[in-house]
């Protein structure tokens, strides 16, 4: 079984950037990973990873929040499953993300997933994109808004492994990627990742690709500020107005994971942090919170090199969830790939206390 979680959650991140639709890949998670997941505890795995357990104490909220939210019928029971199906994703990364050489290979499968993704994508729409519209992705990229944001962390994984000429024509494709979806959110978390990367990873190659992702974002700015000008604030100040009223009436345990916004195109408010206190109150967001405080905590306490990647991909996160974002536990999705991935990744990097850090040879941090 400790052979088969690995492998069964590759393929199902491979599946993700390579089927059409979130129907088909989380098709596969339900059948070759949560099973696997779910079993873990039963062959001898503890929750050793420190952090993991408040993860966990986040989406057991988030599903708590259905015996008192809005009752919508069908829709109760699929976010029921989605929350299991976030658990059994967070037990599978803490027990896989514990090994280096696992680590490694996630980085190098998503870089190039996610680049045969975008090399895909982008010829797919090349009209659209001779005519200066947005472009329609595949699979978690389908998605307008995040699947930029998921584009946009692993063009930092590829910023952050990059030694050759090809991982650094990797993350300049999905960088004009992310530039094509037109997403402001997207934008934001990649500039704030690759600004970590670019202070912190004072490789020659590194900062050579950090800078031409930064010119190619310059070149475009003309055309993508006409864009932005011409969409205005796409009712995010309306939504997140309307949002916080709601948010009023039931402040502490929220209206449940399965609220719908009545006001909203989407039904979500379109905002990380305005969506953790709208579904889950503001006991759901002090436990998010928490998480966020114990994952930077242990960004500062990390060693090793993998600390300015999983720093970037935690900034843009962070940043892109400014302007988007629904439910925590939405199930199979781009917000895994965007959210829980840095969460533990973080959780599970080696630390070391801060004494101990502070004797280490300055070559050896």
């Amino acid at each position: 079984m400790t052979r088969l979680l690995p492998f069964s959650l590759f393929v199902f991140i491979v599946s993700a950037f390579a089927l059409p639709t979130e129907a088909a890949y989380s098709l596969v998670f339900y059948v070759c990973v949560m099973p696997l997941a779910l079993l873990a505890p039963c062959s001898g795995w503890k929750m050793r990873p420190s952090g993991v357990w408040l993860a966990q104490a986040v989406i057991l909220w988030s599903g708590l929040t259905l015996l008192w939210g809005e009752t919508t019928g069908d829709r109760d029971l699929r976010f029921l499953l989605a929350t299991a199906a976030t658990a059994a994703f967070v037990l599978a990364l803490s027990t896989v993300l514990r090994d280096p050489a696992s680590r490694y290979r996630l980085a190098m499968l998503l870089v190039c997933a996610a680049a045969a993704n975008a090399a895909f994508v982008l010829l797919l729409n090349a009209p659209a994109l001779l005519r200066g519209g947005r472009i329609l992705g595949w699979g978690v990229t389908r998605q307008p808004i995040l699947g930029g944001s998921v584009m946009a962390a692993a063009c930092l994984t590829a910023l952050w492994r990059c030694k050759t000429p090809l991982t650094a024509a990797a993350s300049l494709l999905m960088a004009g990627f992310v530039l094509a979806m037109q997403s402001r959110g997207a934008l934001l978390g990649l500039a704030g990742g690759a600004t970590v990367i670019g202070l912190t990873r004072m490789r020659r190659r590194s900062l050579a690709a950090t800078g031409a992702v930064a010119a190619l974002v310059w070149l475009a700015l003309p055309q993508f500020a006409a864009n932005l000008l011409e969409r205005g604030t796409s009712h995010r100040l309306e939504i997140w107005s309307q949002t916080w009223s709601l948010i009023q009436e039931r402040p502490l345990f929220g209206h449940g994971l399965a609220a719908n916004l009545p006001f909203s195109p989407t039904g979500f408010p379109h905002s990380l942090y305005l969506s953790l206190l709208f579904y889950s109150g503001a006991i759901g967001l002090g436990l998010f919170a928490a998480l966020g405080v114990w994952v930077t905590l242990r960004l500062f306490r990390a060693v090793g090199p993998e600390r300015s990647w999983v720093a970037a991909l935690w900034v843009n996160a962070l940043l892109a969830g400014l302007t988007d974002f629904g439910q925590v536990t939405k199930g199979p999705g781009p917000l895994w790939f965007i959210l829980w991935l840095p969460i533990l990744l973080a959780l599970t990097l080696p630390a070391t206390p801060p004494a101990a850090a502070a004797a280490l040879p300055s070559a050896a941090r």
